[in-house]
């Protein structure tokens, strides 16, 4: 197999190196195969971290692989820390960890591995403004201006995430989103794809939805439907903060469509602003956690439901409908 080639990341020398792709083709086999190189040629200690305390329980058999296709590494974990021939070079965490543990010394540490750092929400969800309470506080407490590095690495799930979004990353119709200090890659190992594909498992994989994601690396969260621009005839309506983000609502009367876009407050002081949560209540001119009573929202509601509520991008879509169902 040819599997994802993690230095076509790392070259760029970016601090922050976000890594999205297909199920299986070696994105966390490259890094860790990395910060053991790093740690044997020039004693770098590293960091492998998770979001919950529950996925770092079994990180005894993490080094497997490499251990298969290098038999002198003799890689061994206890109590979570991870030793290369008796002697320690690094350690697992948990994020839901970083606020207690911050004034672990970690002078050492030259790199972070966050693996996956998006995730399907179910049972586990993101944490309360996890960018900056949880990830970046951690860094900050390791990194201590060192220019510490982090691998940031996930399968496909979605492009609209607390990362992406905290960042601005936007691959739009490119696999690569890069400034200064950021790069962020989506994956294009054809060569790995159409050997998987030759597999009786590929084969079958295939010929699913599932297959989308996790052969050809398509976000599989992520649905473009009811995507598209207001029409000209559309008229504002009012404003919501949803989670932070301001939108503005607008109504064709002619096809009985709502668009919901980035362009608010077309009505100046007049505009009616809803905020739907406490943290958004800043600067809105009404506050409410039930939606009942007030038309508007109601009426935007159920017009959603009938599916003739059009969103400008997608992540307006994406935190619209992360709200409504709560209501």
């Amino acid at each position: 197999m040819e599997y994802f080639n993690i230095n076509d990341v790392l070259s760029h020398n970016k601090l922050f190196n976000f890594i999205v792709g297909e199920r299986g083709n070696g994105k966390t086999y490259g890094a860790l195969e990395y910060v053991v190189k790093r740690y044997l040629k020039y004693g770098e200690e590293f960091i492998y971290l998770r979001r919950f305390k529950t996925e770092i329980k079994k990180v005894n058999s993490l080094f497997e692989p490499l251990k298969i296709n290098n038999p002198k590494w003799e890689i061994t974990e206890k109590n979570k820390c991870f030793y290369m021939n008796g002697k320690y070079m690094g350690f697992a965490h948990a994020l839901t960890q970083s606020v207690v543990q911050a004034s672990v010394a970690t002078p050492k540490v030259g790199t972070i591995i966050f693996d996956e750092f998006t995730m399907k929400e179910g049972t586990y969800h993101y944490l309360n403004n996890e960018v900056e309470d949880y990830f970046l506080h951690f860094w900050c407490t390791v990194d201590r201006f060192r220019g510490v590095k982090v691998i940031f690495i996930s399968n496909a799930y979605s492009v609209i995430n607390p990362y992406f979004s905290y960042f601005g990353i936007n691959f739009d119709n490119s696999n690569i989103w890069k400034n200064d200090d950021i790069i962020a890659i989506k994956t294009n190992s054809v060569k790995y794809r159409e050997q998987i594909k030759q597999t009786r498992s590929g084969q079958l994989l295939s010929k699913t939805n599932y297959g989308n994601f996790a052969l050809d690396n398509q976000f599989k969260l992520d649905s473009y439907d009811f995507i598209a621009e207001k029409t000209s005839n559309a008229r504002y309506k009012f404003d919501m903060i949803l989670d932070g983000l301001q939108v503005g609502v607008w109504f064709d009367n002619e096809s009985g469509y709502y668009f919901i876009t980035n362009k608010y407050s077309c009505n100046g002081t007049n505009s009616i602003k809803f905020a739907l949560s406490n943290t958004d209540l800043k600067g809105a001119t009404i506050f409410t956690k039930n939606v009942r009573g007030i038309f508007q929202l109601e009426n935007l509601g159920k017009m959603y439901r009938y599916g003739r509520v059009y969103f400008e991008d997608l992540q307006i879509k994406k935190v619209y409908e992360s709200v409504i169902s709560k209501w």
